[in-house]
């Protein structure tokens, strides 16, 4: 049995004051205790009497949470026996010892460690007061910097997942997504996703990748051409094939119809044109109800949800100005992983060729480079971007016979950015099939983004530190201070969407590209000032080997 008088989240993002708190009574048999103890009563983050009934037992336990280890934790007997409770305590439960605690005593619990209580009283209700409180220490979790909510009579408080709201707050958050990852492709893009859904905080919406900014902006010709030849097609297939009942097994597919659903429910605005401020709020609303647990981002305002679209990052034509339009000129924060261009190149390449591949994820990925070697399809891209403008030669491509030679890795090659959004503009939308090389790029793909939105909305994390388990719970604690969230332990480091690779005996080519991306590495090194220490390790191209 409990009287609550001051309640927070498991993240002390706010404190709650339940209306018993403010009574006058109350709070003259509260404020001797807290005299007592040394705590001034802004300093609660939560406070509450509790009353354990007869032959009861509170099994060994110990708190956790991000409260925990910023808090102290004071229990003040009230109504006791010390004969007849079992208060044990301990740093484990092999070492746990019993302590006696009086009517009147006040004493401070390191509820990090162990601890056990038993009544064993066949009549008394074991009463404690029982209070955390911030100090000093943590200057951000007292006021006038720790938000605090007066709660009224006949309001109500929700919780879950960690995060506690009033009903009154209903709907009062911001629209997901919140975040968005927006590559490097095969650079652990699905790795952080998955690692930062891990957070209490953090909800995990119908799908990683939406597009939403790119091939299934609902604006764009090419998506409502493709929505109406599926809708033409479910017709069919629902003529030919009646309704069946589904199996279990069926939640990839019914996520795909609930996605379907959700569209042809929030699409429909758009057939009609609106002033910009209402289609852009169309906009927004659609991407957050399509792929996004509206109810549950209602219910709980302080919880975040992501977008991983690692398209976004080269797709920067289509993505920028479409987010700016839906989330304004700040945009949200931004994560970009970042991969050894030659080691991302390889991946990608693996995957598109995958032969176990369900249909659904063929048609995403393409099959373009079916039947063609990872060194065929770098050629045949090096040629393209060449014959494109985009990479320039510094060497002369006219030869004796007035034929141009097949441009080769080992060659030089200046940017001309006036070119990519020519080169962008060419690129499929719908599949991955494409820009092996150019994805690798990242200097020339970052820059339309560091123009667009202030260097403070990016955090930049290299896959390579996230290989070891202390690398990857470093860098996730990195990204979750970078959202806004507050540390939460990392526990599962495994790495997903990963394929084991194939031995490759083409070490000659892997080093002609390292040659080839030397350069633009260190462009982008410069552009993130990126001490050496952070660089890709590979050997000095023959140009820069100092003969002795």
């Amino acid at each position: 049995r409990k009287l609550c008088f001051v309640f927070a989240d498991d993240f002390l993002l706010r404190v709650y004051r339940l209306p018993l708190f403010r009574d006058a009574t109350w709070r003259a048999a509260l404020l001797p205790a807290l005299d007592a103890a040394g705590v001034h009563a802004s300093q609660l983050v939560r406070c509450l009497l509790a009353s354990m009934p007869p032959r009861t037992v509170i099994p060994t336990h110990h708190d956790s949470g991000w409260w925990v280890a910023r808090t102290h934790r004071v229990h003040c007997a009230v109504v006791t026996d010390p004969a007849s409770i079992a208060f044990r305590v301990g740093r484990t439960a092999s070492t746990l010892r019993r302590f006696h605690l009086g009517e009147g005593a006040v004493v401070e619990l390191n509820n990090q460690a162990k601890h056990y209580v038993a009544n064993l009283s066949e009549t008394l209700y074991r009463t404690h007061l029982i209070f955390d409180y911030a100090d000093a220490s943590f200057p951000e979790l007292v006021p006038p910097a720790m938000p605090v909510a007066e709660v009224r009579v006949g309001e109500s408080l929700e919780q879950t997942r960690r995060s506690i709201a009033l009903t009154s707050q209903k709907g009062t958050g911001p629209l997901a997504p919140h975040f968005l990852i927006i590559g490097a492709q095969k650079a652990g893009t699905t790795s952080m996703f998955e690692y930062l859904h891990s957070h209490p905080l953090v909800a995990r919406g119908v799908r990683r990748e939406t597009h939403f900014l790119d091939w299934r902006w609902p604006l764009s010709e090419e998506f409502r051409n493709a929505r109406r030849a599926r809708a033409a097609a479910a017709g069919e297939v629902a003529q030919h094939h009646p309704k069946t009942k589904k199996n279990k097994s069926d939640h990839h597919e019914n996520g795909q119809q609930h996605v379907a659903s959700s569209y042809n429910n929030n699409m429909a605005a758009f057939d009609v044109a609106d002033d910009a401020a209402t289609l852009n709020a169309r906009l927004a609303g659609a991407w957050h109800a399509t792929y996004f647990d509206t109810d549950l981002h209602a219910r709980h305002p302080d919880l975040r949800a992501g977008d991983s679209t690692p398209s976004y990052l080269l797709a920067s034509h289509l993505a920028i100005p479409r987010l700016k339009r839906i989330k304004g000129p700040a945009g949200v924060p931004l994560v970009v992983m970042l991969r050894d261009p030659v080691a991302r190149a390889r991946s990608h390449h693996a995957m598109i060729v995958d032969p176990d591949c369900a249909p659904a994820k063929r048609r995403a990925r393409g099959d373009a480079w079916l039947g063609r070697s990872f060194r065929e399809v770098a050629h045949a891209e090096l040629r393209d971007l060449v014959a494109a403008g985009l990479l320039v030669p510094r060497v002369s491509t006219s030869s004796s016979g007035g034929v141009p030679p097949s441009p080769s890795f080992r060659d030089p090659y200046d940017l001309d950015e006036s070119r990519l959004p020519g080169v962008l503009a060419a690129l499929p939308n719908s599949h991955g099939s494409h820009s092996l090389l150019l994805r690798g790029l990242y200097a020339l793909q970052l820059r339309p983004w560091l123009r667009a939105f202030d260097a403070t909305r990016f955090v930049f994390v290299k896959c390579e530190d996230m290989t070891s388990p202390g690398g990857a719970r470093r860098e996730v604690a990195r990204v979750q201070a970078h959202l806004g969230l507050r540390e939460h332990p990392l526990l599962n480091t495994d790495a997903h969407n990963t394929r084991p690779q194939k031995p490759q005996a083409d070490d000659d080519f892997e080093a002609d590209l390292r040659a080839f991306y030397h350069p633009f590495n260190l462009a982008l090194y410069d552009l993130l000032g990126w001490s050496r220490d952070r660089h890709w390790t590979y050997p000095p191209p023959p140009s820069e080997v100092v003969q002795s």
